[in-house]
């Protein structure tokens, strides 16, 4: 493999040639050049004293910056707080510009620059990133470690106690520590803290879920030292950690310490964990130690990137049709956040669905209803989940009944079934009830499809008002594939071709119209959409081919001879 400095040699001379311009005094470490890599040892002068800098230029460069290590520099926001590496920029990907940084400028710009703030405090605001320090962050966790905890407030006055693991079923603590800490006691064995986990907390609670306990500590700062002496300071506070409690799992010790919530200015406890666990090596018995990751599980958290939906927590959705349309669909309202979530879906799941649709082999067979709840339980925890696994309007069943029963407390209908019928019957369900209807429809091949929005006392026009409109040609229809059905083994009836990842385009647009529909009189919530309904292409009908996605988006107004705006 040729090094980068052979590979541009032009660059190479040049970072050389400008350290010597500036007047830096540095060396090549031979033996690394010799094996492909690069590393310049350089005296940094700080008055009457210099500092050592080792230099490591990556074997990318210069698409990628060098690293700098200044284990003399005096400590401060810009190292590293396990080790003697300077921060450099604030966006280390973006904000290196590989055409015209180079190491002679950083030595001239960014490290006099960290060395005064380090040095004198009161300049950092004006020269530094503002991002809040946070030390958890740089603790060297084994990967695939994560214990979930709470957004919890635990009493100052409270500095040590026990707390209780749930353990992830199929992992072994004793290789990667998975869990959630579900619960929090004080020295005396009081419960101070519990974990919300929404509909996790029933798997947690199972008697097959192994659990271990484990102690804590609280630190009056973020621990100042890692690997084996990464629990030297809780051992001083609370010297029985110094012996591990093992039973037949790990030693786990959590510790709690403050860090900055935002930059210079408040501040949030933080938890990380200290995992010791018995090894042995070359037939020696010995203990291993290692940190572990800690992620706050809560709604607050969960939400914070997406403030603009965070009403939808508070909202209940019935999607009735979970096919490649609407398992999409339920699956984003259940990222987003929404509270409840109804899937209502006659079908089972079939391995031709999987092409263009949300799930994997193993939910073959199972109703697709339940398939989709299942999923999306598993992942979102704080969204509820009710099931209607029936065919909407079939004889011999009172489909209307369990419909009625689904419908309690819902805010709003999303109608992805594709039938003619059940769009009538479900608009008209919707407007009887005065809740919002949202439809999305894929034409064969999917080459386009359409969306639509009703909301009582804001749309002119109504589902029948579109089809109308459409039937009329006042509405372009959707450009479709001739001749696109199919019917393979094991499909009941015939069905369309068509790319789940074309089909996404509908699906996403009515997840946006559901989100504009439920948010937007919110303060700060997802703006509404001036139009009300649109039409989607896809692909260029006359071609074949694909074309850019193409919205059509249209005022739904009424038509002249809808029967229900006589």
């Amino acid at each position: 493999m040729t090094a980068w400095f052979q590979e541009f040699p032009e660059r190479y001379e040049k970072e050389l040639r400008l350290l010597r311009e500036a007047g830096f005094e540095f060396e090549v470490d031979q033996p690394e050049l010799e094996a492909g890599s690069l590393i310049l040892y350089v005296q940094y002068p700080d008055g009457e004293r210099s500092h050592l800098l080792t230099v490591t230029f990556p074997a990318e460069y210069p698409y990628f910056p060098f690293g700098i290590t200044a284990p003399t520099f005096p400590s401060g926001r810009h190292l590293h707080p396990y080790g003697n590496d300077l921060c450099l920029l604030a966006d280390l990907q973006n904000a290196w510009i590989s055409s015209e940084d180079t190491l002679a400028g950083f030595l001239q710009e960014k490290v006099p620059a960290i060395l005064e703030t380090h040095l004198d405090d009161e300049r950092g605001p004006e020269l530094e990133g503002h991002e809040a320090l946070r030390s958890s962050w740089y603790l060297d966790y084994p990967s695939g470690t994560k214990v979930l905890v709470g957004a919890w407030e635990i009493p100052p006055d409270i500095d040590r106690g026990t707390l209780t693991i749930a353990l992830d079923p199929g992992f072994d603590p004793n290789g990667r520590l998975r869990g959630a800490v579900t619960e929090v006691f004080d020295s005396n064995g009081a419960r101070i803290a519990e974990l919300d986990a929404g509909n996790w907390s029933e798997l947690y609670s199972r008697p097959s879920t192994k659990k271990l306990r484990a102690r804590w500590v609280r630190l009056p700062t973020p621990p100042k030292k890692v690997g084996t002496a990464i629990l030297d300071e809780a051992k001083a506070i609370w010297p029985s950690l110094a012996t591990p409690k093992y039973k037949g799992g790990p030693d786990v010790v959590g510790l709690l310490f403050p860090e900055e919530r935002d930059y210079r200015g408040d501040w949030m406890d933080t938890w990380a964990f200290a995992v010791r666990k018995k090894v042995a090596h070359q037939g020696r018995a010995g203990i291993s130690h290692s940190p572990a990751w800690a992620e706050v599980l809560s709604r607050d958290a969960l939400q914070a990137r997406v403030p603009r939906v965070s009403p939808l927590a508070g909202k209940r959705v019935l999607v009735a049709g979970l096919g490649a349309l609407g398992a999409p669909l339920a699956l984003q309202l259940g990222r987003a956040g929404l509270g409840q979530l109804v899937c209502v879906d006659r079908d089972f799941v079939q391995v031709g669905n999987l092409v263009r649709w949300i799930g994997g082999i193993e939910l073959v067979g199972l109703p697709k209803s339940e398939a989709v709840a299942r999923l999306l339980r598993a992942q979102f925890p704080y969204l509820g989940v009710r099931v209607g696994h029936f065919s909407i309007g079939a004889i011999g069943i009172n489909s209307k009944q369990l419909l009625e029963q689904l419908l309690e407390d819902v805010d709003l209908i999303v109608d992805t079934t594709a039938e003619w019928a059940v769009n009538h019957y479900l608009s008209d369900v919707a407007r009887s009830r005065g809740l919002p209807y949202v439809w999305a429809t894929a034409t064969p091949g999917g080459w386009g499809g359409t969306v639509g929005r009703v909301a009582p006392g804001h749309t002119p026009g109504c589902w029948n008002c579109f089809q109308r409109h459409m039937y009329d040609d006042r509405i372009k229809r959707p450009p479709q594939e001739k001749g696109a059905d199919v019917q393979p083994p094991g499909c009941f009836h015939p069905t369309f071709t068509g790319t789940g990842f074309d089909m996404d385009h509908v699906s996403l647009m009515a997840t946006r119209l559901v989100a504009s529909t439920l948010c937007a009189d919110a303060a700060g919530g997802y703006p509404d959409f001036d139009w009300n309904a649109a039409v989607l292409s896809l692909w260029d009908e006359l071609s074949g081919a694909p074309i850019a996605p193409t919205w059509k988006t249209i005022r739904l107004e009424r038509h002249p001879d809808c029967p229900h705006h006589e």
